[in-house]
């Protein structure tokens, strides 16, 4: 009878249990990991989310728009002062840059894979990240106003159009994607997309861009965040270049591009805080700012610049120049030492 008794209670026990499970309790987000239903709430989450993409705008041979010196060793042949190497300014001999030499040439043959700032999966992994970015901003507009997610945005939407401008000026047309995809997506296996229409994509994010970027971050002009004088910037640039291209080359709605860019210009130039770095001493003072410490927090003629820190983020490119010189390993021409 007592076996019978506790067979009973354990029965009724189990169904009250079952009975009474809460699927929204056992479906619970974990508590020791970042999770997507939960993380867009604040902005500092936008911008910490932001800070993983300038993180990888500094990967210049996937991302080659911020354009400085890439990290430790890898300086030594990954450097914006080594884009000349792919023209006649500089005479690379080291066998570390011949890529730019057999490119410069025209004598190199169809790689296997990517190169350096090239069609590389870095690049389209920075792209991918600003649209799992853009599809999500929105969902903190619950608790913070629509003016500053627009700023994280921006920032979001002046990288993407910039990327992607550099893209078309290699390549023309390239595929155009604006949102999170998967595995399964279809767009992966889709043709390349126009490049009118990839440009008038990059055109609405840069002025986007413009139009919601703050005038100042508040960092002092430290080596913080793009702002709307940098996406002013980029878009003058982007435009004139693409709208030069379609004068000479036969694209249409030239004059509108030349515009853009001539109206980013002078908004920068009459509204912008940058000017000339001046001492009053105009014979020394272009030489002066390349001789300054590595902080060049709050120099008038500076826009944007990236820190080197020891032990963080280093570059040894200075060096590799005096040692190369020394012993005589990259010729230059006369134009590019004036």
């Amino acid at each position: 009878m007592k076996k019978n008794n506790l067979k009973f209670s354990c029965v009724v026990f189990a169904t009250l249990l079952f009975a009474g499970c809460n699927n929204d309790f056992l479906e619970r987000n974990p508590l020791n990991r970042i999770s997507n239903d939960t993380y867009w709430e604040t902005e500092n989450h936008l911008m910490v989310y932001n800070n993983s993409i300038y993180d990888r705008a500094r990967n210049d041979i996937d991302v080659p728009i911020l354009m400085a010196h890439d990290d430790g060793f890898d300086s030594n042949n990954q450097s914006i002062w080594y884009l000349d190497e792919f023209s006649d300014n500089i005479a690379p001999k080291h066998s570390r840059h011949n890529r730019y030499q057999e490119v410069r040439a025209g004598k190199h043959n169809v790689p296997t894979g990517p190169q350096m700032y090239g069609w590389r999966d870095g690049g389209w992994a920075f792209v991918r990240a600003i649209n799992v970015g853009m599809d999500n901003y929105d969902k903190a507009l619950a608790n913070v106003s629509e003016e500053i997610v627009n700023k994280y945005k921006g920032e979001a939407r002046l990288f993407r159009g910039w990327f992607y401008a550099e893209k078309v000026s290699k390549y023309g047309d390239v595929p155009w994607v604006d949102t999170e995809l998967s595995v399964d997506s279809e767009e992966l296996y889709a043709p390349r997309t126009p490049r009118d229409e990839v440009m008038e994509n990059v055109l609405a994010d840069l002025t986007f861009a413009t139009e919601h970027l703050p005038a100042d971050w508040g960092d002092g002009g430290g080596p913080g965040r793009l702002d709307k004088w940098d996406a002013l910037l980029v878009k003058s640039r982007v435009c004139l270049f693409e709208g030069t291209w379609r004068k000479y080359h036969g694209g249409s709605n030239a004059e509108m591009w030349l515009q853009e860019a001539a109206s980013a210009a002078l908004d920068l130039m009459q509204n912008g805080p940058h000017t000339l770095y001046s001492t009053g001493d105009p014979d020394n003072d272009y030489q002066a700012i390349h001789k300054m410490t590595p902080d060049l927090t709050g120099v008038p003629e500076v826009m944007y610049w990236r820190r080197y820190q020891l032990g963080v983020f280093t570059n040894h490119v200075r060096l590799l120049k005096m040692k190369i010189l020394s012993k005589l390993q990259v010729g230059k021409k006369l134009r590019i030492v004036e």
